[in-house]
């Protein structure tokens, strides 16, 4: 049986004999010893280091060699690997870009759908307002944009509501400033 013992040493510098302990070199001195009984060993010396592979402590400091074909096998499953990875990662931004395509077509088509919304508002309130100046022009009201932009609602009764309150509105303070003026002293002779 062999063993292996490390021993260390100081070792001073040669210029720096009489020098302080921190300038002191290490020397690592190493004894071999063999047992006696080699008959277990067939008549081999072993090396401690060449990595014999009824010592494991040897065998765990040499590196592992492979053959052609387990390179081959190890560089294949790793070009494999990559390659299921790239596919994944492909479908995964198909996925991806589908998805913003879809909620760009779903913002653009609300986006259309309120300017829809909004002109056929603004078209009904035009006609709204032609209808509102019709009815007033027969009170004898000249329809003005204020005035229109009072009596437009939402829809044909409200906005028809709005014109016979108005008309009947200014009717009332018209009759009220004819009565007035007709109340005036009467002329002297």
């Amino acid at each position: 049986m062999s063993f292996l013992l490390h021993l260390t040493l100081p070792f001073f510098k040669r210029n720096d004999i009489g020098g302080s302990s921190s300038q002191l070199l290490k020397l690592d001195l190493q004894f071999f010893a063999d047992d006696k009984d080699k008959s277990e060993d067939n008549g081999e010396d072993k090396d401690p280091y060449r990595g014999d592979s009824k010592n494991p402590e040897n065998d765990k400091n040499e590196e592992n060699t492979f053959t052609q074909e387990q390179v081959n096998r190890i560089i294949q499953a790793r070009v494999a690997r990559a390659i299921i990875d790239k596919e994944e990662a492909v479908k995964e931004a198909k996925r991806l870009s589908k998805i913003n395509a879809e909620n760009k077509w779903e913002n653009e088509l609300k986006r259309l759908k309120r300017e829809n919304e909004e002109l056929k508002a603004a078209q009904n309130k035009y006609e709204l307002g032609r209808q509102a100046s019709t009815a007033l022009s027969a009170s004898g009201i000249t329809a003005t944009e204020e005035i229109l932009e009072f009596v437009v609602r939402e829809d044909v009764e409200k906005t028809g509501e709005a014109v016979k309150v108005f008309s009947e509105l200014v009717e009332k303070i018209s009759n009220e400033k004819m009565k007035e003026k007709l109340k005036g002293k009467p002329p002297k002779a």
